[in-house]
């Protein structure tokens, strides 16, 4: 019965509880009267979002807009308001906003409505995509909606946060029309709120402040106030805003000309002015060191820290951004023991969670400076700080494999690339997994503890653990995608390398010629195989996949193009880039739509293993080699448009041999 399964959804305390809650309603679904089906899967969404199971919540979307509904607009309202509500991260913002997208055409498509509550919902969220963003503009301008003060304050703080400046001043004058026009009387009594100005009033300040960015020299503007002591800015102390003097901050820390030093005195000279509010709050000083970092002041920032938390933090609260900033500074400036000590403190008693967030910032450093210790870190993140790796962490895990695999040969490594056995005397058997009894989790997290702070002096190389650090991070990657997604097994790949790596070019015409003699059989020849195996099976497959996964499985893993990105340079970085089309079918079945960058990479890795001898090519004809069929593949994917041109394929080569060579991480 259907109170039965709300009754047990009650009961879910974990990720592993909410898939399972969801396969068992999905599973029982047609027996579920129709008028309730779609507050059913309205429940399974926000215990999915709750617990950032996202593969299941991307299936769960395309069933409920699969059900019959066509007048009852509010399910679709009601449905975009919980993806929303659970939205935390940038990655969440990505997947909700893909998701939210599709629902929106779809409700164009039936021609239900949106009500201005869940504009204004989806608009309040800071992660709100670009794309979703002017989806619902463009649903407002079509359905003659009218923007109420919300709306036009929202879509000011999306336009200001992403740059574009001449949409943000839009915004802002019509924030202003709608203020003038809203003016009463003050005799006449209104029931409305006032509006909340002081948001409007930042990023409007914002706004002018970047439109003059470019129109003076910042430093000299500074060193003409050390001398006079006057600033232009801020001639009449008492009537200076703090939101004025927060986007003056906010604008300076962004000035690429304004020096390091110059900011640290402006902020400074702040505080010991009279103004008529707090200058140092745990968000200047937050805009401040990451502008900093930004511009690779490591130890000035550090000083800044410094005295932030042997001053500021009497008054100031470390808030999870504050956080993250901090533990960056510290491992930036060659203290990565005290960045772990710091998140490690966070921890409460009751409980080992960290914000994600911080955890993956600490990750994407020590993924820079010293990749033995990050993908230490991936592996005891979830025993020490009860964090799910999501998206954004298997990018950097990716990327800290891939510079381990550059810059740390070690003779371990080498022995195992040419099959030699290699073993450790004395070395101890891996450890077996802990129980679920309070003392043994202890143990385990005081044991992963320790192997994480003798990794931040120590490195591997390119191992991790006895595996080479690109393989077994490739593993991880693709055990998560088979586990998640087991379909993408049966997915072929567009094309077939010649060579295993771009280094054998010079020797492998003997091999170009064998295989050109005898040609691997044709992707139509494999099809028709994979369909005579797949009709010798036992009855098809089921159509709802159970709830049990192979190993590897990461409930919170949804991928991205900038994993699958991350995934097309560790192939190409290692030497194997024979790998990449397969990589690129699978972001086609998963339907994540790829940047050009991401495509002009894997043409560049994909030229060194596909192109044969000069004279095969010739022989085989201008439009038989394996680079134009997947060039051919491509087109078919993404449009001839958006196939990268020669200006991207070059701007990636660029990038590809500084990488080699250690200019930079992409």
């Amino acid at each position: 019965p259907t109170w039965l399964l709300v009754r047990l959804c009650s009961k879910v305390r974990s990720q592993t509880d909410a898939e399972k809650a969801s396969h068992l309603i999905v599973t029982n679904l047609p027996y579920i009267s129709p008028d309730l089906r779609p507050p059913v899967l309205i429940l399974v969404v926000h215990l999915l979002s709750a617990y950032k199971v996202l593969p299941s919540l991307d299936r769960v979307v395309k069933l409920f807009i699969g059900l019959p509904i066509f007048h009852e607009y509010w399910h679709f309202n009601r449905l975009l308001r919980a993806l929303m509500q659970y939205t935390d991260s940038p990655t969440d913002g990505r997947i909700v906003g893909r998701l939210a997208v599709l629902l929106l055409k779809t409700m164009t498509e039936r021609e239900l409505t949106l009500t201005k509550k869940t504009y204004r919902f989806l608009l309040q969220n800071r992660y709100v995509t670009m794309e979703l963003s002017e989806e619902l503009r463009q649903r407002m301008i079509r359905a003659k909606i009218v923007p109420d003060r919300a709306h036009l304050e929202s879509f000011l703080r999306i336009s200001a946060n992403r740059g574009s400046v001449h949409d943000a001043a839009a915004y802002a004058r019509e924030i202003q029309t709608v203020d003038r026009n809203r003016q009463v009387p003050p005799h006449v009594a209104t029931s409305e709120p006032a509006p909340s100005n002081a948001t409007v009033e930042y990023l409007s300040h914002l706004v002018h402040e970047h439109a003059q960015r470019t129109e003076f020299d910042a430093d000299a503007e500074w060193l003409r106030f050390v001398k006079t002591g006057q600033s232009h800015r801020f001639l009449n102390k008492r009537q200076t805003t703090s939101a004025a003097w927060a986007a003056r901050l906010m604008s300076l820390s962004r000035t690429r000309s304004f020096s390091p030093e110059s900011l640290v005195a402006f902020f400074e000279w702040s505080h010991a002015q009279r103004f008529p509010f707090r200058t140092h709050t745990t968000l200047s000083y937050t805009i401040v060191l990451h502008a900093l970092l930004r511009k690779g002041a490591y130890p000035l920032a550090l000083e800044v820290w410094e005295r932030y938390r042997k001053h500021g933090t009497r008054k100031l609260r470390l808030d999870p951004v504050a956080l993250g900033v901090g533990v960056e500074v510290l491992a930036r400036s060659r203290h990565p023991d005290r960045a772990l000590v710091l998140v490690d403190a966070q921890r409460t008693p009751r409980t080992a969670q960290v914000p994600s967030s911080v955890v993956t910032r600490l990750m994407r450093v020590l993924a820079a400076t010293n990749p033995s210790a990050a993908l230490r870190l991936w592996e005891h993140m979830g025993i020490l700080y009860g964090t799910a790796p999501d998206a954004h962490a298997f990018s950097i895990m990716l990327g800290a494999a891939r510079c381990a695999t550059l810059n740390g040969d070690s003779l371990a490594g080498a022995m195992q690339e040419l099959g030699i056995p290699f073993r450790v005397p004395f070395s101890r058997r891996p450890a077996t997994p802990p129980s679920s009894s309070p003392s043994s989790l202890d143990r385990a997290r005081r044991t992963s503890y320790a192997q994480l702070k003798r990794a931040l002096v120590s490195s591997e190389g390119d191992m991790w653990g006895s595996e080479r650090a690109w393989r077994r991070a490739y593993r991880i990657f693709t055990d998560a995608l088979l586990a998640a997604w087991p379909a993408l097994a049966q997915v072929r790949a567009p094309a077939h390398a010649v060579r295993a790596s771009g280094d054998g070019a010079a020797t492998a015409p003997l091999r170009d010629l064998g295989r050109f003699l005898v040609p691997r059989s044709s992707p139509v020849e494999n099809e028709k195989a994979d369909a005579v195996s797949a009709a010798d099976d036992d009855g098809p497959p089921p159509l709802l996949p159970v709830h049990t996964h192979a190993a590897g499985y990461c409930p919170s893993f949804a991928p991205d193009d900038a994993t699958f990105r991350a995934a097309v340079l560790l192939l190409g970085a290692a030497r194997a880039a024979g790998e990449i089309p397969l990589v690129l079918a699978w972001m086609r079945a998963l339907g994540v739509v790829p940047r050009t960058r991401t495509l002009a990479y894997a043409l560049v890795f994909w030229a060194e293993v596909s192109v044969g001898a000069p004279l095969l090519e010739r022989l085989r004809g201008a439009h038989r080699g394996e680079y134009v069929r997947f060039v051919r593949w491509m087109e078919e994917w993404v449009g001839v448009a958006n196939v990268p041109d020669d200006a991207a394929i070059g701007e990636a080569m660029r990038r590809v041999d500084g990488m080699r060579r250690g200019q930079g991480q992409k």
